[in-house]
């Protein structure tokens, strides 16, 4: 039995015995009623602390339970099955208020969220998504890409320029160039003023000098063409030493010219006019052995070159009289000559004839 069925019972004793309050006091003040009255006492606040509890528990309950939307039905399969209390009637067992049994009640079952979603009338899911899609969305933040300091940027330091001396052969070839074109256009002073410009700043110009000193001798300027090859010695190309053999010849400095001339010659048919130099030499110096062989050599290089022939001719006058007659009548059939030498070498046939 119960405590909660004690308690009922103890109120019904008293009940029927109709004890007045300041009877039940009296009752305490004898040790046999007060040892009785202490269990009883004892369990009226069991029962007191029970319900306290079972009252917090339901008030916590409450405060957790959620909140159900009206209009959504929540099954309870244990109340269905229970019969509908009528009011005003009370159980036929019992007749006491204070014989009534107060049972715990039981907590509803919370319905599932899904059931909740499920049994939702349509308005309210179109206000309910109507109200989500109000609600500000979290965008994941984008990365920031971290800023990094450029560092400043420092101009390349300007190559250094370098000034490539043009070598002199292209400079002189630019100059001869030039002095081509003045001559073409008739500008001789010019002209020999370019190659004189242009051996003041290169002495080495040896071609320059070449054409500036044929310019001179073409124009008669003997002295200036002295000056001009002054400095050519036997180191010299061969077409200065040539040309300065020419000016000493003119100033009766033959030995010199033959000195110039003899020092490492080209070869033959590099050089033909250098060789009929140093043959007309030989012969000048009464070099006639030296003379003969020079010209023979150019002779062969040139069987009818009249010239050749006839300063071969000349020299065997003076060692061998057969053969320089035979060389005279081969040079009076050659081409070339001139009126005066013709007659000059039709005299000397005669002569030599009658010896």
């Amino acid at each position: 039995m119960s405590a909660f069925s004690n308690l009922a019972e103890e109120f019904r004793w008293h009940a029927k015995d109709e004890v007045q309050p300041a009877e039940i006091y009296s009752l305490f003040d004898d040790e046999p009623a007060r040892a009785t009255a202490r269990p009883r006492l004892l369990v009226l606040v069991v029962c007191g602390l029970t319900i306290a509890a079972a009252l917090a528990a339901a008030f916590v309950w409450l405060q957790d339970k959620p909140m159900v939307p009206a209009g959504v039905v929540t099954p309870y399969h244990e109340e269905a099955d229970a019969a509908p209390a009528t009011p005003g009637t009370a159980s036929a067992e019992v007749t006491d208020e204070a014989a009534i049994v107060i049972e715990e009640p039981r907590p509803a079952p919370v319905a599932s969220p899904a059931a909740h979603l499920v049994h939702w009338p349509e308005s309210l899911e179109r206000r309910f998504a109507a109200l989500s899609a109000s609600f500000p969305v979290a965008v994941e933040p984008k990365p920031v890409k971290p800023v990094v300091q450029e560092k400043e940027k420092v101009a390349a330091p300007a190559p250094a320029i370098t000034l490539t001396r043009v070598p002199g052969d292209v400079v002189e070839s630019r100059v001869l160039d030039k002095v081509r074109m003045q001559l073409f256009s008739g500008d001789r002073r010019g002209a020999k003023q370019t190659l004189a410009d242009l051996l003041g700043e290169q002495a080495d110009a040896h071609e320059a000098r070449r054409v500036l000193a044929g310019l001179l001798i073409q124009d008669g300027q003997w002295r200036d063409v002295a000056i001009l090859l002054a400095g050519v010695d036997t180191a010299a190309p061969f077409a200065l030493r040539e040309m300065k053999a020419r000016v000493l010849l003119r100033g009766a400095r033959v030995d010199e010219a033959i000195a110039l001339l003899e020092h490492n010659p080209p070869k033959l048919g590099d050089a033909e006019s250098y060789h009929a130099l140093l043959a007309a030499l030989y012969q000048r110096a009464g070099r006639f052995s030296d003379s003969v062989l020079a010209y023979r050599r150019l002779a062969d290089l040139a069987p009818h070159n009249a010239n050749y022939l006839l300063g071969y001719a000349v020299g065997l006058e003076h060692t061998d009289i057969s053969a320089a007659l035979d060389a005279y009548k081969a040079a009076l059939e050659s081409d070339g000559l001139t009126a005066q030498l013709s007659a000059f070498v039709t005299s000397k046939i005669r002569t030599l004839s009658y010896r």
